[in-house]
């Protein structure tokens, strides 16, 4: 027997889709706390101006209007990330590397300002007499030591502490530093969103089946990302579905039997 009440659950799987519309492939599952269709009409009228019914409808037609879609998206991946950044994905690796006296990095110190170094994850030097070598007399370099400044060697920061330097000095730099890996998101540089979806559901009142399947929908986020928010993050977007060329519906709606 068909069901005829419904409670769904469901893993949804997004594809983000090329400037071209080419798939790339389904995510691995995200979790959603919403995707929603609103279907509507608008609803022409012919109205009369005759003597004797002026202001009586003569005729009605609706019309259909773009289907519409909302997700929240509440598991945040990168790629997730960057559909509410209107960024794009890339791998982020560097090397570790050492930047010796041969090449040493040009940094212009600014007496109690942080600055930033050219590496991040700075390896900490063993020895706090170690210098820093100020370059602006090559014949004769002056050193500071490492007690006069601060490093935040995560972020790659240098700030100058001490009392020697009043102004803001060009220093040539030695370091070494470790490797970086993981994902670059470049923000606003995809003012399109184009996805794919589908929804695998059960219907959990009596454990049957079904797919929900959205060739294309073309989103825009609905909410900023805070970045110092105490709760989680969650993207939420919406936008209208897209008829291929080669479809009569935007979606479709397979319901099934005992999942």
């Amino acid at each position: 027997m068909a069901s005829s009440d419904f409670i769904f659950a469901g893993d949804v799987y997004l594809d983000r889709l090329t400037d071209a519309g080419v798939p790339q492939g389904y995510l691995p599952p995200i979790e959603a706390g919403l995707l929603s269709i609103e279907e509507t009409t608008e609803l022409k009228k012919r109205i009369s101006k005759r003597r004797e019914t002026y202001g009586q409808v003569r005729r009605t037609v609706s019309l259909k209007q773009p289907s519409k879609i909302k997700l929240t998206l509440n598991e945040v991946s990168a790629d997730i990330l960057a559909l509410a950044l209107l960024g794009e994905v890339s791998a982020r690796t560097v090397a570790a590397g050492t930047v010796a006296s041969g090449a040493p990095t040009e940094v212009t110190l600014i007496p109690d300002r942080w600055v930033a170094l050219p590496h991040r994850n700075i390896t900490p030097h063993v020895a706090v007499t170690s210098p820093i070598v100020i370059a602006t007399d090559e014949t004769t370099p002056v050193t500071i030591p490492l007690t006069d400044v601060e490093i935040n060697h995560r972020a790659g920061l240098i700030m100058y502490t001490g009392t020697a330097l009043t102004e803001a000095t060009a220093c040539t730099l030695t370091y070494k530093h470790g490797g970086e890996t993981g994902s670059r998101i470049a923000g606003g540089v995809k003012p399109t969103i184009r996805v794919s979806i589908m929804m695998d559901l059960k219907n959990i009142v009596d454990g049957e089946g079904a797919i929900l399947v959205i060739d294309e929908a073309t989103l825009t986020p609905t909410s900023p990302v805070d970045f110092a928010s105490d709760d989680w993050i969650s993207v939420e977007l919406e936008g209208e579905l897209v008829t291929l060329s080669n479809k009569t519906s935007p979606y479709i709606l397979d319901l099934l039997g005992a999942a």
